[in-house]
């Protein structure tokens, strides 16, 4: 009888697990929704079906070459008046005058001399500086005519070429 009640239990244990595990099954089960399907027309086919429209054709924009620093070597004050206007700075110190023009970038100095010292009022730029405007650094001359450039515009520019 002790095998019989052995064996009862074990099966049963088994029957009362196997049960308790069914019950959990479909307890947790949820109906699951069929998928539903949705026609979505393709980015190739709605851009197959625009009309065709010619581009229209874009000029092609040709940047001039900027002009280097040492071009303002020997111009006049004329000249660069002519390109870059009034000075923001003019110190005369016989027989040499100084202009300054300023960007936010940095100050450019030009220095002009008597060409000879017959006709000291006829002065042309003979020594260039460049310093940055907030910090004691050198910069780099032709980033800063570059500045100076673009402030006056490409046309300006060019004339010192």
């Amino acid at each position: 009888m002790t095998l019989y009640f052995k064996s009862f239990s074990a099966t049963s244990l088994i029957l009362l697990l196997s049960a308790c595990g069914a019950t959990t099954q479909t307890a947790t089960q949820q109906k699951t929704q069929e998928p539903v399907a949705i026609a979505i027309p393709s980015v190739e086919a709605a851009v197959a079906s625009l009309p065709a429209t010619p581009e229209p054709e874009q000029e092609e924009v040709v940047l001039k070459p900027l002009p280097k620093i040492g071009v303002l070597m020997g111009k006049t004050r004329q000249e660069i008046e002519d390109v870059f206007g009034s000075p923001v700075l003019l110190r005369k110190d016989k027989p040499a005058e100084v202009w300054q023009y300023l960007t936010n970038d940095c100050a450019l100095h030009l220095v002009f001399y008597p060409t000879s010292k017959a006709k000291s009022d006829n002065l042309t730029v003979q020594h260039i500086s460049t310093n940055d405007r907030n910090e004691v650094i050198i910069v780099d001359t032709e980033a800063c005519f570059g500045s100076q450039l673009r402030r006056v515009g490409e046309d300006r520019a060019q004339a010192l070429s």
